[in-house]
């Protein structure tokens, strides 16, 4: 065993967060009445959903500053 502070310090946050993460996905299959393929399927689909919703805002911000650089320029040449 180890006689640094640190290294037990990690061990117990590890367990801990180990432990949380196993009572709350047993937790939610009980609650939802799910089995793990079903869990993982609907997980699954949350995160497409929030990876399209992150999508689509990178490409609205995308376009916003390609509109944004379109008015620079145009003002640019109509100045010259």
């Amino acid at each position: 065993m180890s006689t640094d502070p640190h290294s037990s310090v990690a061990n117990t946050i590890a367990e801990r967060a180990a432990t949380a993460a196993t009572y709350g996905g047993s937790a939610s299959a009980v609650f939802f009445g799910l089995n793990a393929a079903e869990f993982a399927a609907v997980a699954g689909v949350a995160i497409a959903f929030a990876g399209f919703l992150a999508n689509v805002w990178f490409k609205h911000q995308h376009l916003k500053l390609a509109r944004e650089q379109a008015v620079a320029r145009k003002l640019d040449s109509d100045a010259e």
